[in-house]
């Protein structure tokens, strides 16, 4: 009988057993029937990606419409806010491109990502503080930024209940913690199960969806996000549905084919 990790929520496979959603090569996609937590069964294993060589173009092609996305993200970011202050850490922040947007604003900027490359690109092109770390690596003060942001990351990281508690620790009391991700409750996660169900399995996109080098260990709906950070004390000011322009999705399909494969 295969052994099936407890939901990284729940931690209670006796109580809320999972049960499998999607077979795919070498792991199993299961549903957590209390939290609604999608994951891959297996062991994770954060990918490092030392070299994002030459694929910072891919944003610089597409550079008015990812800079139009982040300045709407930091309107909504500074009507949440409470505190006066405008310090942010962005988790995983790349090449810098939203961080640059954010100092163009007056904010004091911050980044952290395991790439050297991405981080040295920020640095030398846009002049801003960054780590070159994990999130359970890096080093900040405690209850030092008033906002932190996390786009498109916590899909990623293979522990990522233990992630937010680090970050927590380095947000100002009254601070603001930013969670972008893919959510199971959208249109396209809900369009695809119908067509795998319709399929008897033969047709899906967890192949590379899921638990690949650049894909995801975790899809969370509402629910689920709602109950991890109200557990540690977070209080949800906002909670939205959106969707990536088109284009956004192409670049960012694109960038992902194109990093290099080890």
């Amino acid at each position: 009988m295969m052994y099936i990790k407890p939901c990284c929520i729940c931690q209670d496979n006796e109580k809320y057993p999972p049960h499998p959603l999607y077979s795919i090569p070498g792991k199993l996609v299961v549903e957590c029937p209390h939290c609604g937590l999608v994951y891959v069964n297996g062991t994770f294993q954060e990918e490092i990606i030392e070299h994002y060589g030459g694929h910072e173009d891919i944003y610089e092609l597409n550079r008015e419409i990812f800079d139009r996305t982040f300045i709407n993200r930091l309107k909504k970011i500074e009507r949440l806010k409470k505190t006066n202050g405008k310090t942010v850490l962005d988790v995983e922040c790349g090449f810098g491109y939203f961080l640059n947007v954010a100092k163009q604003h007056g904010w004091v900027c911050y980044g952290v990502d395991i790439s050297r490359y991405a981080a040295e690109f920020a640095k030398k092109q846009f002049d801003i503080q960054i780590q070159v770390a994990s999130v359970h690596s890096a080093e900040f003060p405690k209850e030092f930024f008033d906002v932190v942001t996390m786009f498109n990351i916590l899909e990623h990281l293979s522990e990522p209940v233990h992630s937010l508690q680090q970050i927590a620790d380095w947000i100002k009391p009254d601070g603001l913690l930013v969670i972008e991700t893919p959510s199971e409750d959208s249109l396209i996660h809900s369009f695809h199960r119908f067509i795998y169900k319709l399929s008897m399995g033969k047709i899906t996109y967890a192949n590379t969806m899921y638990g690949t080098k650049y894909g995801h260990w975790y899809v969370f709906n509402k629910k689920n996000i709602r109950m991890i950070l109200e557990k540690m004390g977070f209080s949800i000011r906002h909670i939205e549905q959106i969707e990536s322009p088109f284009r956004i999705l192409l670049a960012k399909n694109n960038l992902k084919k194109s990093l290099p494969k080890k």
